[in-house]
């Protein structure tokens, strides 16, 4: 039997991306997930430049489902 399980974390924040992001990153190696979807809102970053390192970072841990809306 296939379990399905989903963690859902919302935030909104722009001073806190980068510890937010290496959180998420160790919530997939700990929860030991082949595929993990990450959905950001575009106004919860402070510019381009720290969206561009978030995507890349959670791209380091293996996450490549990544959204923004």
């Amino acid at each position: 039997m296939n379990q399905v399980e989903q963690v859902r974390l919302l935030f909104s924040t722009i001073d806190k991306t980068q510890e937010v992001v290496e959180g998420i990153g160790k919530l997939k190696t700990e929860l030991q997930r082949e595929v993990m979807r990450v959905v950001f809102k575009d106004n919860g970053f402070k510019d381009d430049v720290v969206k561009t390192n978030a995507i890349q970072n959670l791209k380091k841990y293996g996450i490549d489902d990544i959204k923004s809306l």
